[in-house]
C-alpha cells in the first residue's frame, strides 16, 4: 500500500510540469536535419482585406492603452487533426500528419489553439514553407489539461503543421484551432530585420552596459499578448514586459512580475500570453538571437491597481515551467522600503523593435509609491512596462510603470515591490503570500537558476538498496521488483514520465 500511495503523489507531481518550446532559425538544411519533414497537404487558406484589418484595428484600439501600432488581427476559424489536413501511414516508427495554413500577405502568423492534448511519445512541430524557422517540439508536457492554447510568431503567411504520432500509442490526440493572428506589424520580426530600430537613448542589454548582469537578463522576459478570438475586447496582439521571480521555498514555481496595466484592455486573456526568454541581440547592435524561448499561457494571482491608492504591480503564474535545461533565471527581490543606492531597468521597449534593452540610474528617490530612477545610461518607452527594476545588489526592487515625461531618455517611474509586500491586492493577498511561502523574517532573497535534474531511464532493479537523490528526479523506463530498495531523495519534486512499476516485494520510498 505505500508503494501505491507514493506511486500517487508521483504521478501528481509530475501532472505540474511543462515543458518550453524553443524557436529555432537557421538554414533549411539545418532544420530539415532535425527532424522528418513532409508537407503534403494543400494549406487551407484565409483571405484578409485592408478595409477588414481597417475595421478590426478600429474595434481594437476601443479596449487598448496603445492608441498605435497593433501588432496583428485575430481571425477565426475551425481546424482539427480528424477533418483537416493529410496523414502519412510511413514504414516508419511514426505516422505523420501534416496541415498547411496560409493567410496571404501575413507579417507573421501565430496559432490559436481551443484544445491541444498531445500523448506520450507523440510531437507536433510547426515551421515556414522555406524551413528557416521551426517551432517545437511541442509534447504532452505543454498543456497538460488539454485546453487552450497558442504558439509564439513565426514570420510568414504559411505555417506547416507536422504531427509525429506513435504507432503503439493508444490514446488519439486532440488538436483543433479556433483562430490565427495575422500579423499587420513588424515590430517585433527582430529576426528578419537584423537593422533594428535604434534610438540614442536605447542600449542593448549585449553592449558593454550590460556586463555583469547575465543573469538576471536570463530571467527577464518578453510578454506578447494574443488574444481569444471569440471576445472582441481580448483579441489583438500587443506586447509587454516581465520577469521571472523566486521564493523563498525555491521550489521553481513560475511566477511572473509586470505591470497590472498589462492585464487590462486588449490581449487581456492571460491564457493565451506568450512568455518570450532571450529575445535579443547577440551582440551590441548586432543579430537577434536565433533561438528563443517561449512559454504559453498563465493566469493572474493578484493585481495592485494604477488608481493613486496603488502601483501598476501584478503576479502571473505562467502554465508552464523551466526545464534546467532551458537556463532561465528566477529573479531575487528587495521589499526593504529603503531607497535602492541605483537602480537598473531591463525591459523590451517598442523603440528598440522590442529586443532587451538596459537602463541605469545612480540617483534614485522615493516618489509616494513609485521609485524614481534618473537615468544616466539608456531609457525605456512604450513596452517597457513591467520590466524589473534591480537594485544595486542586483534584486527586483519595483515594477516599471512609465516615464515622468515624454523622452526616452527621462526618469522612470516604478512601483515599489515593498508596497504590494506589505498592502492586499484587488484579490486580498500581500504578494508575500506567493513568494514568501515559509513566512521568513525577510526583506530580500537571491535569485537562482533550477537546479539540476537527475534522470532514471532505462534502468531494472532487481535486488540490493539504492540511494538517489537531487534537486529533480525524473523516473521513466524503470522497473523496480525482486528484493529492490529504493530512497529517492528530491530536493523540489520527483517525475513519472511513462512505463514505471514497482513490482510486490520491491520498495521505494521517496523522502
Amino acid at each position: 500500500m505505500r508503494v501505491l500511495l507514493l506511486f500517487s503523489l508521483m504521478l501528481i507531481l509530475s501532472n505540474t510540469s511543462y515543458s518550453q518550446v524553443i524557436t529555432r532559425r537557421g538554414n533549411a538544411e539545418w532544420i530539415k536535419s532535425q527532424n522528418k519533414i513532409y508537407s503534403k497537404s494543400k494549406p487551407v487558406e484565409f483571405k484578409t482585406s485592408k478595409q477588414h484589418i481597417k475595421n478590426e484595428i478600429k474595434n481594437l484600439k476601443e479596449y487598448s492603452d496603445y492608441k498605435e501600432n497593433i501588432l496583428g488581427i485575430t481571425i477565426d476559424t475551425e481546424l482539427d487533426i480528424n477533418s483537416n489536413g493529410c496523414w502519412d501511414y510511413t514504414n516508419d516508427s511514426i505516422n505523420i500528419w501534416t496541415l498547411g495554413i496560409s493567410s496571404a500577405k501575413a507579417l507573421f502568423m501565430c496559432l490559436i489553439f481551443k484544445e491541444l492534448e498531445i500523448p506520450h511519445n507523440d510531437e507536433l512541430f510547426i515551421y515556414n514553407p522555406s524551413k528557416t524557422i521551426l517551432m517545437g517540439p511541442f509534447t504532452n508536457r505543454n498543456n497538460v489539461d488539454g485546453g487552450s492554447y497558442a504558439t509564439d510568431m513565426i514570420e510568414s503567411d504559411q505555417l506547416i503543421l507536422e504531427y509525429h504520432q506513435n504507432k503503439n500509442s493508444i490514446v488519439a490526440p486532440k488538436l483543433s484551432i479556433s483562430g490565427i493572428v495575422h500579423g499587420i506589424n513588424d515590430e517585433l520580426l527582430g529576426a528578419a530585420n537584423a537593422n533594428t530600430k535604434q534610438t540614442n537613448c536605447l542600449i542593448d542589454v549585449n553592449c558593454q552596459e550590460g556586463n555583469g548582469w547575465v543573469d538576471q537578463k536570463n530571467g527577464t522576459c518578453l510578454i506578447l499578448k494574443l488574444g481569444n478570438p471569440t471576445n472582441p475586447q481580448t483579441s489583438g496582439t500587443l506586447w509587454a514586459s516581465g520577469a521571472l521571480i523566486n521564493n523563498t521555498a525555491n521550489d521553481n514555481t513560475p511566477y511572473i512580475l509586470t505591470a497590472w496595466h498589462n492585464t487590462q484592455g486588449t490581449g487581456s486573456d492571460i491564457s493565451l500570453w506568450i512568455f518570450r526568454f532571450k529575445y535579443w541581440n547577440t551582440t551590441c547592435n548586432g543579430t537577434v538571437n536565433s533561438e528563443t524561448i517561449s512559454y504559453c499561457g498563465g493566469s493572474v494571482l493578484e493585481e495592485w491597481k494604477n488608481d493613486g491608492v496603488n502601483n501598476d504591480v501584478a503576479l502571473v503564474k505562467m502554465y508552464e515551467t523551466p526545464t534546467y535545461s532551458d537556463n532561465v533565471y528566477y529573479c531575487g527581490w528587495n521589499v526593504s522600503s529603503n531607497t535602492p543606492s541605483s537602480s537598473t531597468l531591463l525591459s523590451h521597449p517598442q523603440d528598440g523593435n522590442h529586443l532587451m534593452k538596459i537602463a541605469k540610474s545612480n540617483s534614485v528617490s522615493s516618489d509616494g509609491l513609485w521609485w524614481k530612477s534618473f537615468w544616466y545610461i539608456g531609457g525605456a518607452t512604450h513596452g517597457s512596462s513591467g520590466g524589473p527594476l534591480f537594485d544595486e545588489n542586483k534584486r527586483i526592487a519595483g515594477v516599471h510603470h512609465s516615464r515622468y515625461d515624454n523622452d526616452c531618455d527621462a526618469a522612470g517611474k516604478a512601483g515599489k515591490l515593498s508596497f504590494s509586500w506589505n498592502n492586499n491586492g484587488v484579490h486580498g493577498h500581500k504578494i508575500s503570500y506567493w513568494l514568501n511561502p515559509n513566512n521568513l523574517n525577510i526583506t530580500q532573497w537571491d535569485g537562482r537558476y533550477r537546479c539540476e535534474e537527475t534522470l532514471i531511464n532505462f534502468m531494472n532493479y532487481t535486488n540490493n538498496s539504492f540511494y538517489i537523490n537531487g534537486c529533480v528526479v525524473i523516473i521513466k523506463n524503470t522497473t523496480v521488483q525482486n528484493t529492490a530498495n529504493i530512497i529517492i531523495d528530491a530536493e523540489n519534486e520527483v517525475l513519472i514520465e511513462r512505463d514505471f512499476e514497482v513490482k510486490l516485494g520491491a520498495t521505494m520510498i521517496i523522502n
